[in-house]
């Protein structure tokens, strides 16, 4: 069967699930419920889902919630700090969290918006202590009036929003209305709220206000905590969409790691048609090596997607190191294909044409340990119907199929050079 041929409809259940069970398995194991009524839409690359991101801030009436790991100092990264500064004027609630590790190199758009009353809480300062230097914020969510929400993969950069400055990446992001923003604003107001409260403050050593221009007032500065944002009601849901919002943030909650691991796992366990993986950075842990391993022996059809050499943005070690995977997966019957014409960053995992989940999640050590990460786990066929036409173009048109003679040829070259062999640990710590 031609992994790409797009599978006649199921029939499936009245919720669009893959089983009765699995809404109340997934709602035991993560604590988040299953919401319906959602209005999704998937957005595939910047030319899409860019504009939408500007509309809902410009848009805007009463609050705007940003969640970013990167924020360049570019077209992309300044525009939308413009339009934050924007929508401050006219008096909506701006809160910006970005992690810290992002924010040396690119200070000018901070000071576009510190300047016009929009100051960013920045995620694991120095502050934090070396012990937690390995924590980092890698969620990329938009919030808007607490009934519009975009969650994916894609950071304030013009890879992967305009590609006016740099070649625009392959991504994705899911707009969402509904029931689901609900729960994805009671997290941010959550993390905001444990990162503000004058405890946190006090516990971590913050700093009076200082102005000297030898300080980053980022760091310095206290931040007010915020009842919830209230989420309006329709008189009407907006669609039939089932989704979940699956959010981690190991910092704060540790079992949070082996949570999403578990589910991912199980989630493929339970496939019995096929297996779409979408995936930049193909290093996945033993058990979700293992998951798609033993779904490609059972016969069911496993299609990988990954970067390769040329496309790769993480150098030699990720490149290496993905490699060494390769060959026990095409052995046992998966079908593993290179992106060769540009950078892949879209996250997703499609099973059978019940489940999908996408989002902000790496499918590696590193995002299972030590990242806060938002996906969107959905069982809407219309989303499920884009991401499959996607998939359609990007195995057949941009991107090559690894052979077994090749990926042998790859392992051998591994354990023949210990330089080979440091690289592939090195990039298995990713």
């Amino acid at each position: 069967m031609n992994s790409l041929t797009l599978l006649p409809l199921l029939a499936l259940a009245s919720a669009n699930w893959i089983d009765p069970p699995m809404s109340g398995w997934l709602e035991k194991v993560t604590q988040e419920p299953v919401t319906s009524g959602n209005k999704l839409e998937l957005l595939v690359d910047g030319t899409q889902f860019y504009p939408v991101f500007r509309r809902l801030i410009n848009d805007a009436n009463s609050s705007i919630d940003i969640a970013m790991s990167f924020w360049c100092n570019d077209d992309a990264g300044l525009q939308i700090a413009q339009d934050l500064v924007a929508a401050r004027a006219r008096g909506v609630r701006v809160r910006v969290i970005i992690d810290y590790f992002n924010f040396m190199p690119h200070d000018r758009a901070y000071m576009i918006m510190e300047r016009g009353g929009v100051r960013p809480l920045l995620f694991n300062p120095p502050n934090w202590g070396l012990d937690q230097i390995s924590q980092h914020m890698h969620e990329k969510i938009l919030i808007t009036d607490g009934k519009d929400t975009m969650i994916g993969g894609a950071n304030i950069c013009d890879e992967y929003m305009t590609g006016t400055t740099k070649k625009l990446w392959h991504d994705l992001e899911l707009h969402a209305q509904g029931a689901l923003v609900g729960r994805v604003q009671k997290r941010f107001d959550d993390t905001w709220n444990w990162m503000a409260t004058t405890e946190y403050e006090t516990r971590l050593g913050y700093a009076t206000v200082l102005e000297s221009p030898d300080y980053h007032p980022h760091i310095h500065r206290s931040f007010l905590r915020y009842k919830p944002t209230p989420t309006p009601l329709a008189a009407e849901p907006p669609g039939d969409g089932i989704a979940m919002y699956e959010y981690q943030q190991p910092y704060w909650h540790s079992k949070d790691s082996k949570t999403y691991l578990s589910v991912f796992t199980q989630l493929i366990g339970r496939a019995t048609q096929r297996v779409i993986f979408y995936d930049p950075y193909f290093l996945p842990p033993k058990a979700l090596e293992k998951a798609l391993v033993e779904a490609a022996r059972k016969g069911i059809r496993v299609d990988i997607l990954t970067n390769s050499v040329s496309t790769n943005d993480m150098g030699e070690p990720i490149n290496t190191s993905q490699k060494s995977h390769y060959e026990a997966l095409i052995q046992a019957g998966a079908h593993i294909h290179e992106v060769f014409d540009t950078t892949l960053h879209a996250k997703g995992i499609l099973i059978d044409r019940t489940v999908l989940t996408m989002g902000s999640h790496n499918f590696t050590h590193r995002s299972f340990s030590s990242n806060g990460e938002s996906n969107i786990l959905t069982g809407d066929l219309g989303v499920i119907t884009r991401f499959e036409e996607m998939a359609a173009f990007d195995f057949t048109t941009r991107s090559r199929e690894i052979s077994l003679a090749t990926a042998h040829l790859m392992q051998r070259q591994i354990h023949h050079s210990l330089w080979q062999r440091f690289l592939t640990w090195l990039g298995n710590l990713f």
